[in-house]
């Protein structure tokens, strides 16, 4: 029979102990001094194991406090002093008993507990380690044959449900409860200490300890968030092992200083959530945000797809947080209760790096892939995004959030190479949250995104391609505040069911003329490669629309091919100091125009390529003039095509300059501007007419002689009354001849 840890004796029908007051004190004053020896022993096999942690002697401390308390418990120990490489135990031990384990059997290497599977594998006579023991080391194995409360409503068949309960705090150990262990029982002492240490072994060259030591199932149906907690709780370095599924019915809080490899392992949200619930969080994220030093490796969480289990992912926010291959997938329905973010990041130097797979599209509304707060320097790397609500948010929560992170401009963010596609909303989002309808209203945020650099992104289906959206209102942004320095190159994959390409929306109503003055976006830089093609259905798509921004550079091969007849502006741009057009080719057949400007102060075309391929009335340009500012055009090369008007200007207001330089004209004998409708131009300005080719024109159509054109400006009519050299031309004949334009009027040349 193997020897008995601690004193008792078999007793009555039902084996209960039966102890006198007298032979219970004189039996845990002999536990007491047995577990002397054993602190003992594991001090000098401490000092003797090189290249093992120092465990064992917290082992040792922990044994010798523990037994003293658990002077009543049963169970059975082996004990074997290992050989140089031995990896096989069985067989008669070093108290003479011979190896008998159950399914309730811990093994530990020197005082501190192994994983099964991990560390070892058992039969029923043979406990069999993964690596080789070193001279000398010890190998114990505790074992219990069944363990249940003496009132029944317990009963324990492994050894981690045994250590789970007995380790509850408050203990369910109470004094003078009866528990029974086979043809044993044990009388409980009050509060005693755990079962079974619970310091994990950790084996030369390898630093790291696995979640199952610490009680982890793994098995996606037992609730393993304590396990997963008192493992970050009492070690730096944690594994999971391949296979492994951690269903978590509460939040798993990660502490400052530590790395953790789910190693082919995943994280699972179990049944629970409540309002900005999460599954995994850094410490202090929701008070504080002073977390730091923190990675994590090979990271996937996911749901299983049901309405209960459905909720916030990641929470990560503090300093110097790394994760290097990043996955998951939410599929439960969206719920407007617990909400369906992926990932909320803020910060200073956070990096998601490795492969990065992320897929959120089942889960619709509210189901980012990445949401990100107040950051100084954020690098996404490499990816693969499939959101159902913003692929990519850089979009600050309100104050009133609890999990925001810290109130200050981010500056610093580079998203590398990589594919996004949203079901129903963005595949970027870059702004800032205002009041959600009086509930979550926003005190004065300071955050704003400065230097942010989008590096060649692939884009597939969305429902917004890019959204500039910052509606808070001055009482909501810090004073002086606007994000700036936006850089951003992108590649269309298939954007059929495309709304928009852009959406600006930099202040709290980009319509309304009262808000001209406020924008919450700076200089922003746009470059495109790809293609917008008609909406599934036939709806048109927009390429841009909105403002509120001081300075847009857009560039890029886009090509626009909308329905005939669709009447859909391809451009509505309000509210931007500067608009730059580089390089821009676009097609349509709409009967509308390209572009309408609409508190525009300047716009620059330079080597675009317009052109309107079937219908009439096409207008390239469709300028709404104001009486608050003036308006100025620079078009340099490139090509206009229209049949219609290239720029048409309405509404009460001034121009100031007016630049058109080899730029090539074709398609209409109305292609050079009519300025007619110009009420007024602004001292010292110019207009300049000087295209590429001389543009054959009526007399009607030559600008005005209210307008400011450089002097020797030159153009051909199709309809002169006379061609007298240098007389003033007239129109209603049938005469072709060339025109210049003296200080007031024009001439035949």
């Amino acid at each position: 029979m193997p020897t008995t840890e601690w004193n008792i004796e078999s007793g009555g029908e039902d084996g209960a102990a039966n102890l006198s007051a007298e032979g219970f004190a004189a039996a845990a004053a002999a536990s007491a001094t047995e577990a002397e020896g054993y602190a003992n022993d594991a001090a000098a096999s401490a000092v003797e194991a090189e290249g093992y942690s120092d465990a064992s002697a917290a082992f040792a401390a922990q044994a010798a406090a523990a037994a003293a308390e658990r002077s009543g418990v049963s169970l059975d120990r082996y004990e074997f002093s290992a050989t140089v490489g031995q990896t096989v135990f069985t067989g008669t031990d070093a108290n003479g008993a011979i190896l008998e384990t159950s399914a309730m059997t811990a093994v530990y290497m020197n005082g501190s507990l192994l994983a099964e599977t991990a560390d070892y594998t058992k039969t029923a006579s043979t406990i069999t380690l993964v690596d080789a023991a070193e001279e000398d080391d010890e190998v114990v194995a505790l074992v219990f044959r069944q363990v249940s409360s003496s009132d029944g409503a317990t009963t324990f068949t492994t050894i981690a449900a045994l250590a789970a309960y007995a380790n509850q705090d408050p203990t369910p150990i109470v004094a003078g409860r009866e528990y029974r262990a086979a043809g044993y029982s044990f009388t409980g002492l009050g509060a005693p200490a755990a079962f079974f240490p619970a310091m994990p072994y950790v084996r030369p060259g390898r630093d790291f300890a696995y979640f199952s030591q610490w009680g982890a199932v793994g098995d996606g149906t037992a609730d393993d968030a304590d396990a997963l907690n008192a493992a970050l709780t009492g070690y730096a370095y944690l594994k999971g092992e391949p296979g492994q599924i951690f269903r978590c019915g509460e939040k798993v809080v990660c502490p400052s200083n530590r790395r953790v490899d789910l190693n082919g392992a995943r994280l699972r949200r179990g049944a629970y959530g409540t309002v900005m619930e999460w599954l995994f969080e850094t410490v202090n994220a929701r008070t504080t945000w002073d977390a730091s030093d923190i990675q994590l490796e090979n990271w996937w969480i996911d749901d299983n797809g049901v309405a209960g289990n459905r909720g916030n992912g990641n929470l990560l926010i503090g300093d110097r947080i790394t994760v290097n291959g990043y996955g998951g997938t939410f599929s439960a329905p969206y719920d407007a209760t617990v909400g369906a973010w992926m990932t909320y990041a803020a910060g200073d130097d956070i990096t998601f790096g490795g492969v990065i797979d992320i897929d959120t599209r089942l889960a619709g509304q509210w189901s980012d892939c990445f949401h990100v707060g107040a950051v100084r320097r954020l690098l996404i790397g490499a990816h693969r995004l499939r959101a159902g609500d913003d692929g990519i948010a850089l979009y600050a929560a309100p104050r009133t959030y609890p999990w925001r992170g810290r109130n200050h401009a981010s500056d610093g963010v580079v998203i590398m190479p990589g594919y996004t596609s949203s079901v129903m909303a963005n595949a970027l989002r870059i702004g800032g949250q205002t009041d959600l309808g009086g509930v979550e209203a926003a005190s004065v945020s300071d955050v704003v995104w400065k230097n942010v650099t989008v590096v060649n992104e692939v884009v597939g289906p969305c429902d917004t391609i890019v959204a500039l959206d910052d509606r808070r209102t001055t009482s909501e942004i810090g004073s002086g505040l606007k994000s700036d320095n936006i850089n951003i190159t992108l590649s269309l994959d298939d954007q059929s069911a495309a709304l928009r390409f852009l959406y600006m929306t930099g202040n709290p109503d980009v319509t309304n003329a009262a808000n001209r003055a406020q924008h919450n976006f700076g200089r922003v830089t746009v470059d495109l490669r790809g293609r917008q093609r008609t909406s599934t259905g036939g709806v048109p798509g927009q390429l841009i629309f909105g403002g509120g921004v001081d300075r847009l550079e857009f560039s890029g091969d886009l090509i626009t091919d909308l329905p005939a007849a669709s009447g859909t502006t391809h451009c509505t741009v309000h509210q931007i100091d500067d608009l730059v057009l580089n390089g821009v080719e676009a097609r349509s057949d709409t009967t509308a125009a390209f572009f309408a400007l609409n508190y525009v102060r300047r716009l620059w075309m330079n080597g675009c390529d317009f052109s309107q391929d079937a219908n009439a009335e096409f207008q390239t340009v469709n300028i709404a003039l104001n009486t608050n500012q003036d308006f100025s055009a620079y078009v340099e090369g490139g090509r206009i095509n229209d049949t219609a008007r290239t720029f048409v200007f309405s509404g009460t207001g001034a121009v100031k300059d007016f630049h058109l330089v080899k730029a090539q004209l074709l398609g209409s004998a109305t292609t050079i501007p009519n300025f007619s409708a110009v009420t007024s131009w602004t001292s010292g300005g110019t207009v300049i007419l000087d295209p590429a080719a001389m543009p054959v024109l009526t007399v009607s159509a030559l600008p005005g002689s209210g307008v400011p054109i450089t002097t020797g400006t030159q153009a051909f009519v199709t309809d002169a009354n006379a061609t007298t050299r240098g007389a003033v031309v007239a129109g209603g004949g049938s005469n072709r001849v060339m025109v210049y334009r003296d200080n007031t009027d024009w001439r035949i040349l």
